[in-house]
């Protein structure tokens, strides 16, 4: 097996997102940002299979993770300030009737 060339046969979890493998302390796995993802983020196979594409896939799933959480809160404002400003038009109307 050529260096990097991932071992994982796609039947279990793969490795770097095994909640059952050996905790690292220096890279510790990013689970809550996995939840978050539900398998929708970036994939471990597209990282070399040694200790910096670990260390790579988990700063692109935690990246991923961020900018999905900003997107949502963004979105969240925008619902908040369309209820405002229907909420003006509404005492607007009021007002002048």
């Amino acid at each position: 097996m050529p260096a990097g060339e991932h071992p994982w046969h796609g039947l279990a979890p793969h490795p770097w997102d095994d909640p059952l493998a050996p905790y690292d302390p220096l890279n510790p796995r990013p689970d809550r940002e996995l939840a978050e993802l539900g398998g929708t983020g970036p994939k471990p196979e597209e990282f070399p299979f040694n200790w910096m594409g670990k260390r790579d896939y988990y700063a692109a799933v935690r990246t991923e993770a961020q900018r999905r959480g900003q997107i949502r809160h963004m979105q969240h404002m925008q619902r908040l300030r369309e209820e405002e400003e229907e909420a003006m038009r509404r005492a607007a109307l009021l007002l002048l009737s």
